[in-house]
């Protein structure tokens, strides 16, 4: 993860347009083809790895750890595809604070920074954007080691 620095909340407030690396755009177009019914999981996660995403990164006693929200008693990692949409993210909590942020990409997410989590962990992708999307913590998202069991994979009683 790179450390970024700290984001003024303003940033929410800049222009609609904006300019996106190939990998979020790419991201982004995986999103709304999911949302759209046109889900290819392994086109949508290879997209997910290759995209740098902006995080949360609040300072510890070891070094930094990364926000989470638990929300109806699932823990998730809120991600953002780019600087707008994480200082959107905390305008609407009513955050008023600066925030300190990281750059990393979904790879290095998933692969480093989920397993540091609290198991179960899900993925939030731009949670109060125009397109919000769940990666919830089952095998093809994350790792089987961190994946939870589905009503499918659970054993009969």
């Amino acid at each position: 993860m790179t450390l970024r620095g700290t984001l003024p909340l303003s940033v929410a407030e800049g222009p609609a347009e904006e300019e996106r690396d190939d990998a979020s755009a790419e991201l982004l177009a995986a999103v709304d083809a999911a949302r759209a019914g046109n889900v290819d999981l392994q086109e949508l996660m290879r997209a997910f790895r290759r995209a740098v995403l902006a995080v949360e990164v609040i300072p510890a006693a070891a070094g930094h750890t990364l926000r989470q929200v638990w929300y109806e008693g699932l823990c998730w990692l809120p991600v953002f595809s780019d600087l707008r949409q994480l200082a959107g993210f905390f305008h609407e909590a009513g955050w008023t604070e600066e925030v300190d942020y990281g750059l990393l990409s979904g790879a290095e997410l998933i692969d480093e920074c989920l397993p540091r989590l609290p198991h179960g962990t899900g993925i939030m992708l731009d949670a109060v954007g125009e397109r919000p999307f769940a990666l919830p913590p089952v095998v093809g998202i994350v790792p089987e080691s961190l994946a939870v069991a589905t009503p499918e994979e659970e054993p009969s009683r």
